[in-house]
């Protein structure tokens, strides 16, 4: 049998069982994950261990040949939609899957015969009764519903076939498709069923009598026992579920199994009669379209988000497994799962993943550090998150943040999360936790105001609050692992500078002399929109801010970029003669020397070539950030 994945070391806290669901809050460190370990695996395993030990409940022996099931065994299988599958414990550990045919089996019927002629044979209302009672509508004739065993019989009758043999294999076939992967019969326990099977043959015989059954009966008995016997795992009934949740066609195959227009249908009776007289407690506490068996297996589908499948062998008094039903609230209550509390709509887009190749800080840098961050810039990751955050929303942001093997810098961009539920915050905070266990470094943006942003900086965020400041960080952090040194902090010589890198040394001391050197406090504002374009200005040390007005009235000031030592400001101004159309706000220690125009135009008449490699530079240096820019747009197109 598989395990679960071992609880760290550091683990304090079950980050799914015990306390109120409202108020409980799980320690970052609750959740740091072992390497290669994520977080919704973590959860999963937590969830395991806090239930295993639930001892209640009997494995079913009214067909001997399941009594010799281990009792002890559970597994969990979570299913998303794009078709990857987390587990625990015993998922993947075979059992027959028992009553958890019915809505498959329905389903096809469904698609063979039409929704009208199966209703007309088959009813739709919960009965409140034992999934064996021998009992059918007093006014139609017809069993309840599907999903008890008189429905279900007659359920299976219905599958198109020219005899038995043929029937169960469309059946064998469809469930296979939903699952995924070939089922196969336990003969065991068909010969079991087949031999102890007086209570069906009861129920059949007297489905034939009130005309709910043509046919011979022992040909549909016997398709029956054989749809019951066939072996799945807990992994196999997550799968099942997602593909009924993904309107039909299986996440993991890709292949359409069923037509949408059926997989409302099923959905439906699951909700109402899936779990027999336990139906609508089950839907009260737990919330979700769900059917059990008595092999202890549970399929639970919440449509357009994911499939849960579960198996535990002890069965409580009504047939359903006593762990599954723990766990299923437990995963409901915790998720934010509850079909009436939830959005069950697709909606928009909820992440956007972007690399630090593709998208860059304001922050100008010099042709060496431009060139580390085009060969390592996908170092970086940006993760936007585009709508409030759920745990399923959450989930993919995780699922794509930690297949980022490269990621050693992870910006995570929460200011469009205008909410983030409990469950979702957990995963955010198992998130940075596990990459600071990993030795891994995670900036978060988001308002101040944010309750999870002080979690976040516990659980190892560095946290800012424009996402421009945090690409900043990372890219420096990068820069400055790479390099060696403080990326951009040291002060440059005036033969350093991008815009004199093909002037030869004879041409730079024609020009030491015409410089003039600037020193401005922080803050100063070193010339402001439409002053005069009067000289050309490189950054010796420190740093400038060169920020364009913003907003409906223009009341704010945005940055546009910010200039190092070795880069230079004031070009285009330089070059068409023009006022300035930006205000340039100096920072801690920025000194500058500058060109004046009139010097410049001055060069023009005794060294034009040196005006010309002036020129080019400008150039080189006005296409890298427009190079920049459209990178940035094509990123938010994409």
């Amino acid at each position: 049998m598989t395990t679960a994945p071992p609880r760290p070391a550091t683990a304090d806290h079950d980050a799914m069982g015990g306390a109120d669901p409202a108020s409980s809050s799980v320690p970052a460190s609750a959740s740091v994950r072992p390497r290669g370990v994520g977080p919704v695996d973590v959860m999963l395993g937590d969830l395991h261990r806090s239930l295993v030990e639930v001892r209640g409940g009997e494995v079913a022996d009214y067909i001997p040949e399941l009594s010799k099931a281990p009792a002890d065994a559970f597994g969990i299988a979570l299913a998303t939609l794009d078709g990857h599958v987390y587990e625990a414990g015993d998922a993947r550990e075979e059992f027959t899957i028992q009553s958890v045919s019915k809505p498959f089996v329905y389903s096809l019927t469904l698609a063979d015969r039409g929704l009208s002629a199966v209703l007309e044979a088959i009813g739709v209302e919960p009965t409140g009764d034992p999934f064996n009672s021998i009992t059918v509508d007093q006014e139609t004739g017809r069993p309840y519903n599907p999903m008890v065993n008189a429905g279900a019989i007659v359920a299976a009758s219905l599958v198109e076939g020219r005899d038995g043999n043929e029937q169960f294999e469309r059946i064998r076939a469809h469930l296979s498709a939903f699952a995924g992967r070939e089922l196969h019969v336990d003969d065991a326990v068909y010969r079991s069923e087949t031999e102890t099977g007086d209570r069906n043959r009861a129920i059949a015989y007297f489905m034939r009598t009130v005309g709910a059954l043509s046919g011979d009966v022992d040909t549909a008995l016997d398709v029956y026992f054989r749809q019951c016997s066939l072996l799945v795992t807990a992994r196999d009934l997550a799968v099942m579920s997602a593909t009924l949740s993904n309107g039909g066609r299986n996440p993991v195959t890709g292949e359409e199994v069923l037509a949408p227009e059926y997989v409302s249908r099923v959905l439906a009776v699951m909700s109402t009669c899936g779990m027999y007289d336990y139906a609508g407690e089950w839907m009260y506490r737990v919330g979700l379209p769900a059917k059990s068996g008595v092999s202890g297996g549970i399929a639970v589908a919440l449509s357009d988000r994911l499939g849960i499948g579960l198996w535990s062998p002890r069965l409580d008094r009504r047939g359903n497994s006593v762990r599954g039903i723990a766990a299923c609230e437990q995963l409901s209550q915790r998720l934010g799962l509850h079909v009436l509390g939830s959005d069950a709509s697709p909606g928009p887009p909820t992440m956007r993943a972007r690399s630090g190749a593709e998208v860059r800080s304001n922050l100008s840098r010099t042709p060496e550090h431009q060139a580390v961050l085009e060969q390592q810039g996908g170092a970086i990751r940006l993760y936007e998150l585009l709508s409030d955050q759920t745990f399923l929303t959450a989930e993919a942001v995780l699922r794509t943040a930690l297949a980022d093997d490269d990621c050693r810098w992870a910006v995570l961009d929460m200011r469009r999360a205008a909410t983030v539920d409990t469950a979702a915050a957990r995963l955010f905070e198992a998130l940075v936790a596990g990459r600071a266990h990993d030795g891994l470094a995670t900036a978060v943006v988001a308002p101040a105001v944010l309750p999870l942003a002080g979690a976040l900086a516990d659980a190892g965020a560095t946290l800012f609050e424009s996402q421009d400041a945090a690409l900043e960080w990372a890219e420096t952090s990068l820069l400055t692992e790479a390099l060696g040194v403080e990326a951009d902090s040291g002060a440059r010589e005036l033969a350093d500078q991008e815009l004199l890198h093909d002037m030869t040394p004879e041409d730079v001391a024609v020009l030491a002399p015409l410089m003039q050197e600037h020193r401005y406090d922080a803050g100063a504002i070193v010339f402001d929109e439409g002053d005069p374009a009067d000289r050309l200005h490189f950054v010796m040390a420190g740093q400038a801010t060169v920020a364009l007005r913003t907003g409906e009235s223009g009341e704010r000031w945005s940055r546009l970029i910010t200039v190092v030592p070795g880069t230079s400001f004031g070009e285009v101004a330089a070059i068409d003669g023009g006022t300035r159309s930006t205000r340039v706000i100096a920072e801690e220690g920025l000194v500058t020397l500058t060109l004046t125009v009139d010097d410049l135009a001055g060069l023009r008449e005794t060294h034009p070539s040196l005006v010309a490699h002036l020129y080019q530079g400008m150039a080189r240096s006005l296409a890298a950030r427009l190079r920049n820019a459209n990178r940035a747009i094509a990123a938010l197109q994409s």
